[in-house]
């Protein structure tokens, strides 16, 4: 106990320094945590229990935050085109990257499907990051499609799992979904009703932000249990949450330090279970270019009125980040002796670092004219 205490601190120590070296020279701090888990790997261990909670704390985290930073106002102005553009780049990358993938690595289309559904994502958190404080009807369009991709990637990729698995039988899907998404609701609005009479009347700040975390956490706990869905619970909770007028506050108080913390053990363990292959190398990079392209079908499908820069702007910034690797972890942890997930785990976080290297040099090159 007293080694994993030691190993704790030890990761959260370098990471916040690391994550302040990486600050200092613009470096992103996904990378250098990424290499000091590889470095650390054979030094520092965790148990799988240790890693299993890390990544459901973190994954309830990152879909509560998402799904509670809509604006509803927003969501009417921008919303058609975030949607049409979010479910036509969906259907594609299921298609044409699952059919890929499968090809490229002998792995099952189930795999292929969960892998697809992985990378299907942007994170929100480096959206707000690189287009912090502009108004351009583009970058909120960007922004929405973040915050709305996000949930809906994590219950894809918990679905394909389930049936990867087995934990959730084929020929009873449709009957297993339907059961876990009433459930979900239902376990979501109580949950989100709760939140909203508590930030009416408790008035002690402290107090409040640990019951937002701790009803979050209870809601994907017991629609769990209840053989729901505890992501769809908590997204939900989320949306639910989000109508209340101090929702946004109490939101960035409660989780801001929790996130942080989480982000440098998430990306540190990821580091732990990387593989340096070749194969997965340079399989990455190709899988990534089809990604791209993939991805700039769907924009000129769902943007045809957008001009050049702002369609090139769409299909590279593409930034994969906590929840995606918080998902790979998961996996990891978990269901690693499953066939292909070595495939998913590793071509996943070639995708992480890819999409935001050239994420970060698409926003900082890609210059848009003023609105």
């Amino acid at each position: 106990m007293e080694l994993y205490l030691v190993s704790f601190v030890v990761v959260l120590v370098m990471g916040t320094l690391v994550s302040f070296l990486g600050e200092r020279f613009q470096i992103p701090s996904v990378f250098l945590l990424v290499f000091m888990g590889m470095l650390l790997s054979k030094t520092v261990a965790f148990p799988k229990e240790f890693i299993y909670v890390i990544s459901t704390i973190t994954l309830v985290i990152v879909a509560f935050e998402a799904s509670a930073s809509f604006s509803i106002n927003e969501l009417k102005k921008y919303g058609t085109h975030t949607v049409f553009l979010s479910m036509v780049f969906l259907v594609l990358v299921l298609g044409l990257l699952t059919l890929a993938v499968s090809k490229m690595y002998a792995v099952p289309v189930l795999v292929g499907l969960l892998f697809s559904s992985l990378v299907y994502g942007t994170d929100p958190l480096v959206v707000l990051e690189l287009f912090r404080g502009k108004r351009r009807k583009l970058f909120k369009i960007m922004e929405l499609e973040s915050l709305f991709n996000t949930p809906l990637t994590i219950i894809l990729v918990l679905f394909f799992l389930g049936l990867v698995t087995g934990e959730v039988v084929v020929g009873s899907a449709g009957l297993t979904l339907a059961a876990k998404i009433i459930i979900g609701l239902m376990m979501g609005v109580a949950g989100g009703g709760l939140l909203r009479v508590l930030v009416k009347e408790v008035k002690d700040h402290h107090l409040l932000n640990l019951m937002v975390v701790g009803v979050a956490l209870a809601s994907y706990v017991l629609a769990d249990a209840f053989g729901g869905s505890g992501i769809l619970a908590v997204v939900i909770l989320g949306f639910v949450f989000s109508k209340a007028k101090t929702a946004r506050v109490e939101l960035k108080r409660s989780s801001s330090l929790l996130t942080d913390t989480l982000h440098i053990m998430v990306f540190f363990l990821l580091g732990t279970v990387l593989i340096i292959n070749p194969t997965y190398m340079l399989g990455g990079l190709l899988l990534f270019g089809i990604y791209l392209l993939i991805r700039g079908f769907a924009v000129v499908l769902s943007m045809p009125h957008s001009t050049v820069r702002e369609k090139l702007l769409l299909t590279l910034h593409v930034p994969k980040g906590l929840d995606v690797a918080v998902l790979m972890l998961l996996i990891s942890s978990e269901h690693n002796f499953v066939q292909g997930m070595p495939v998913v785990i590793n071509l996943g976080l070639m995708f992480v670092l890819l999409s935001l290297i050239v994420s970060t040099v698409a926003a900082h090159f890609i210059t848009l004219p003023r609105a």
